[in-house]
């Protein structure tokens, strides 16, 4: 008797392969009917309407203090207008920013051996027209090891702070565009006169 199966035997096995991929295929068609139907929008998209990306784009960012302001104003004009600063903008966004370190594990009494950098923004989307603007403030926890060698400790501590300067920038971006994308559910669910 042969190890090889012929081409009939084979046959049923295809088709079973061939009805789970049918099978799959329409979870998760109903999986995506289930999303649609619970009101899912997604909030950079483009379903049915513009997103928030459009309104992100008109924000003009104005200059935050000290030198961690300034790079937290490039990480946002970055995020928030990746073609470019707005011609014509439509909000103003201003961000105050501080920033403050604690020691998180001592040793021996004396300094301590990891440090937390805590920033610390609070911003305001102020509308150039008069219509709906946002605030907010958040806090970001970075930690870096403080090292014998300064250097290391110099380096550490300023990767902790860039870290937490773009997680900044992302946290307001992501409030920024929960912000619009509210505004426009609630513009969508007005009844039209």
């Amino acid at each position: 008797m042969s190890s090889r199966r012929s081409t009939a035997e084979r046959a049923p096995a295809q088709a079973s392969v061939s009805r789970r991929q049918l099978l799959q295929a329409g979870m998760a068609l109903a999986g995506l009917s289930a999303l649609a139907g619970c009101g899912f929008r997604p909030v950079y998209g483009t379903l049915g309407g513009a997103g928030a990306e459009e309104e992100l784009a008109a924000i003009d960012v104005s200059v935050i203090a000290e030198r961690e302001g300034q790079q937290l104003r490039t990480y946002l004009i970055r995020m928030l207008n990746p073609r470019g600063r707005p011609v014509d903008p439509g909000y103003r966004l201003n961000v105050t920013l501080t920033e403050s370190q604690a020691n998180l594990a001592v040793q021996d009494g004396r300094s301590g051996t990891r440090r937390n950098l805590t920033m610390a923004a609070q911003y305001t989307l102020s509308s150039l027209d008069g219509g709906e603007g946002t605030s907010g403030s958040l806090r970001t926890i970075t930690s870096y090891n403080r090292q014998n060698d300064e250097f290391a400790t110099l380096s550490a501590e300023r990767d902790a702070r860039e870290r937490a300067l773009v997680q900044t920038a992302e946290d307001i971006r992501i409030a920024l565009a929960t912000h619009f994308s509210a505004v426009q559910a609630n513009r969508a669910a007005e009844p039209t006169p």
